[in-house]
C-alpha cells in the first residue's frame, strides 16, 4: 500500500487537532508556508502581526514537550512525504494516490483545502477515535492521511514551474527537517528574520541567542553546514546593526556568537565579518530605512530615531496609504463607469468555483495562467475583477489578468473587443507605477497595433500566432532567436517558444513582420539559416571583445581595489571611471551591448561618488547612463534602475536643481 511506503515511523491514534502540541505544529506549518508563498515585501510585513504569535506559541508548546515522540513521528512522515508528493493541480487525485484508505476514511469531497481538511478530520475523529468507540487502526490511518494531505496542501502554495508547464514546483529541501528540534530551529530562524526586518533588534538578538544555545543546536538540521553559514551571517549582520544602533553590549555578544559558530563548523572557516567590519571596525553610520509602521514603532522604541523622524515617517506612510486609497477610489470609479471585461474566454475555467479557505496564497511568480491556479485562487480572481473588488485583490491578480487579456486577444479574437482590452490594460498599468514600459502598457500597445492593422493581415497574423502557441504547448520543437536588447530580431541569444504569455519577447514577436511569422510557422524560427549563422558570428566576436585581456585585467584590478575602497576611495574611483569609459568605448564596436552590463558599473560608480559627496559628477554620470539607447540597459534589473533614478534625484536635490 502507498501509505506503508510513505510513513515512517507510523502515526499514533491521538486526536491531532485536540492535542495542543500537534495542533500548534500544524498551525505553525500552515502560517509558515503561507508566509513563504507571499511575494511582496509589504504583504509579508502586514502578515507579521498574524504569524508571530502562532510561531511563538508553537515554540512554547514544543519546548515543553521535547520528550514527546508523537510530533517527531509527524514531522518525520512529513519529510518523507515531501520526497514523493507529485507536482499536480489535481490535489484531490494526488491525495487519493498518496493514501487511498485514509482518503476514504476522511471522506474527502470534490474540494480539498486546509480548512476543509480540518473539517473532514474532525468528523473522522469523532467517528474513528478509540475513545469514541472507533478503531485504533482506523484512527492511525486517518492520522497518517491527514499528515500527508496537510503537507501536500502546504507544498501546493509554492510557485509554478518556470517552464510554464502548469505543474506546481515542490521546493527543494536540501537540509532535511525530520524532528521536533529541527522544526523549532526553522521557526526560530524565521522569527529572527522577521524581527530583524522590523528593526526589533532586541527581539532579534534574543532569538539569535536562543538559536546558538546548546539545547537548540542539538539537532542535525541546526548543525548542517548550510544552516551554520546562515546563522553566522545572521550573527555578523545583527552584531553590526546593534553596534551602529548604540547597543554595544548586545553587539559584542553577537560578535562572540559569530566566532563561536566559526569554531563549531569548519565549513565557514575564513568567512569575512562584513557587517562587523563595516559598523564596528570602520565606524560606518547606520542607514535606517523605514517602510512600515511596525519598523517605525520599533526604531522609535529602541532610540534609533527621534520623535521628529518618527512623525515624518508616519506622515510619509500615511501619505502612501492615502495615495493608495485615491488609487482605489479611481478603480472603483472605473469599475462603476466602465467595468472590467466580463466572460473572457480564458476565464471560463473559473466559473462556479468558490473560496473555501481564509488565507488564499498569492499566485507564484510563474503562475500566469488562470487554469494553473488553485480553485480558491480562481474564485478570488473572479472576485478581483468583478463588482465587489478592492485594489489589493486587483494587484494580487494583475499579472494573471494580463495573461488572460493577452491570450483572449490572441487565441480568441472573435470573442473580445480590442479597444476594451487596451483600455483595461492602461488602467491596470497604474498599479505598477508610472513607467511607460511596464507589461500592461506593452499589452495595451499590442491591442492598439492589432486594432490598427489591416483586417485581412490581422486575421492571418492571429491565425499564425494561434498555431504557434498550440505547437509550443504540445511540446513541438519551436526554437526562436531574437535580439531584444537591440530592439530588433537579430540575435541568437535566447531560445524561446511562441507560447502566448505577457513578456517583452513575446509581445515583440506578435508585432513582427508578417513574413517573419510565416517563416516561423514553416521552420520554427523567424530567422533564415544564413541570418542565424551571421548572428552567431557577431555574438562570438562580441564575446571575444568582452573576454579580452584588457577587460579582464581591468575587472581584476577593480575587484582587488574594492577590498580597500574604504581606505583609498580615490584610487578605487579612478579605476572604476576608467573601466566604465573602456566599456562605453567597446560599445561602439559591439552589437550586444547589454552584455557590457554597464548599468552595474555605473551604479557602483555613482554610489562611490555620492559617498564622497561629489554630487555634480554623480549627476553627470547617471544622466549620461540614462541617455544611452535602451539596449545598454538590457541586463539591468528594474530595482537597480529604480535605485539609480532615486540616486539621480537625490543628486539634483543636493545641487538645488
Amino acid at each position: 500500500m502507498v501509505q506503508q511506503e510513505l510513513v515512517r515511523p507510523r502515526a499514533s491514534s491521538v486526536d491531532y487537532l485536540a492535542d495542543r502540541l500537534l495542533a500548534s505544529y500544524f498551525d505553525a506549518r500552515e502560517h509558515e508556508s503561507y508566509f513563504n508563498s507571499l511575494r511582496h515585501v509589504d504583504t509579508r510585513r502586514d502578515f507579521h502581526e498574524t504569524i508571530i504569535p502562532v510561531l511563538i506559541d508553537f515554540i512554547g508548546e514544543a519546548l515543553s514537550n521535547l520528550k514527546s515522540s508523537a510530533l517527531d513521528a509527524v514531522i518525520e512522515a512529513g519529510a518523507t512525504a515531501r520526497k514523493v508528493i507529485r507536482p499536480t493541480l489535481d490535489l484531490v487525485a494526488e491525495a487519493r494516490r498518496l493514501h487511498s484508505v485514509g482518503f476514504n476514511l476522511l471522506g474527502i469531497g470534490a474540494n480539498l483545502t486546509l480548512d476543509s481538511l480540518k473539517s473532514y478530520y474532525r468528523q473522522a475523529a469523532r467517528r474513528y477515535h478509540p475513545d469514541a468507540g472507533g478503531s485504533h487502526e482506523e484512527m492511525i490511518q486517518v492520522n497518517e492521511a491527514y499528515n500527508l494531505f496537510h503537507e501536500l496542501l502546504c507544498q501546493s502554495r509554492f510557485s509554478m514551474d518556470s517552464t510554464g508547464s502548469g505543474e506546481p514546483l515542490i521546493p527543494s529541501f536540501d537540509v532535511p527537517i525530520r524532528t521536533t528540534k529541527d522544526y523549532i530551529y526553522v521557526v526560530g530562524l524565521l522569527l529572527l528574520d522577521i524581527k530583524t526586518d522590523e528593526w526589533a533588534l532586541d527581539d532579534a538578538h534574543y532569538w539569535l541567542t536562543m538559536l546558538c544555545t546548546d539545547e537548540w543546536m542539538d539537532s542535525k538540521y541546526a548543525r548542517h553546514s548550510q544552516i551554520r553559514s546562515k546563522v553566522f551571517f545572521a550573527c555578523d549582520s545583527l552584531a553590526g546593526l546593534l553596534w551602529a544602533a548604540g547597543r554595544k553590549e548586545e553587539a559584542e555578544l553577537d560578535r562572540k556568537l559569530a566566532e563561536q559558530v566559526i569554531r563549531s563548523s569548519g565549513s565557514v572557516q575564513g568567512i569575512r565579518f562584513y557587517s562587523i567590519e563595516k559598523y564596528i571596525e570602520q565606524g560606518e553610520k547606520l542607514r535606517i530605512v523605514l517602510n512600515h509602521r511596525r519598523q517605525a514603532d520599533n526604531a522609535l522604541r529602541l532610540g534609533l530615531i527621534d520623535e521628529k523622524r518618527y512623525k515624518k515617517t508616519i506622515e510619509r506612510l500615511q501619505g502612501k496609504k492615502e495615495q493608495t486609497q485615491c488609487q482605489e477610489e479611481a478603480f472603483r470609479r472605473y469599475v462603476s463607469e466602465v467595468g472590467f471585461l466580463k466572460d473572457l474566454p480564458t476565464d471560463r475555467v473559473a466559473l462556479g468555483k468558490a473560496i473555501q479557505v481564509n488565507l488564499v496564497p498569492e499566485p507564484g511568480w510563474f503562475d500566469e495562467r488562470l487554469e494553473v491556479l488553485t480553485d480558491d485562487q480562481q474564485a478570488e480572481y473572479l472576485r478581483a475583477f468583478g463588482s465587489g473588488t478592492n485594489l489589493g485583490l486587483i494587484a494580487k491578480y494583475a499579472q494573471v489578468r494580463l495573461t488572460s487579456l493577452l491570450r483572449s486577444m490572441i487565441l480568441h479574437p472573435e470573442q473580445v473587443d480590442l479597444p476594451s482590452i487596451e483600455r483595461e490594460c492602461r488602467a491596470l498599468s497604474t498599479i505598477h507605477g508610472h513607467s511607460n514600459d511596464n507589461l500592461h502598457s506593452q499589452v495595451a500597445d499590442v491591442a492598439r497595433f492589432l486594432g490598427l492593422s489591416d483586417p485581412k493581415e490581422r486575421r492571418e497574423r492571429l491565425d499564425i500566432l494561434r498555431q504557434l502557441d498550440e505547437k509550443s504547448c504540445d511540446g513541438s520543437v519551436m526554437t526562436i532567436t531574437l535580439n531584444l536588447a537591440a530592439g530588433s530580431m537579430t540575435s541568437s541569444q535566447a531560445d524561446a517558444t511562441f507560447r502566448a504569455r505577457p513578456n517583452t519577447e513575446y509581445l515583440k514577436r506578435v508585432q513582427a513582420p508578417i513574413d517573419r511569422l510565416r517563416l516561423a510557422l514553416q521552420t520554427g524560427s523567424i530567422k533564415t539559416e544564413q541570418e542565424k549563422a551571421q548572428e552567431r558570428q557577431v555574438w562570438n566576436r562580441d564575446m571575444e571583445l568582452l573576454r579580452s585581456p584588457r577587460v579582464s585585467q581591468s575587472q581584476s584590478a577593480l575587484f582587488e581595489a574594492a577590498e580597500t575602497e574604504k581606505d583609498d576611495p580615490e584610487a578605487y574611483l579612478k579605476l572604476i571611471v576608467a573601466h566604465c569609459e573602456m566599456l562605453l568605448e567597446l560599445g561602439h564596436q559591439m552589437e550586444h551591448v547589454q552584455e557590457l552590463q554597464i548599468g552595474s558599473w555605473i551604479d557602483r560608480l555613482s554610489v562611490t561618488l555620492v559617498r564622497l559627496k561629489r554630487w555634480e559628477e554623480a549627476e553627470r554620470r547617471l544622466e549620461a547612463f540614462f541617455a544611452l539607447p535602451d539596449r545598454y540597459r538590457g541586463r539591468a534589473s528594474p530595482s537597480q534602475l529604480e535605485s539609480m533614478r532615486k540616486r539621480l534625484e537625490r543628486c539634483r536635490k543636493m545641487l538645488g536643481r
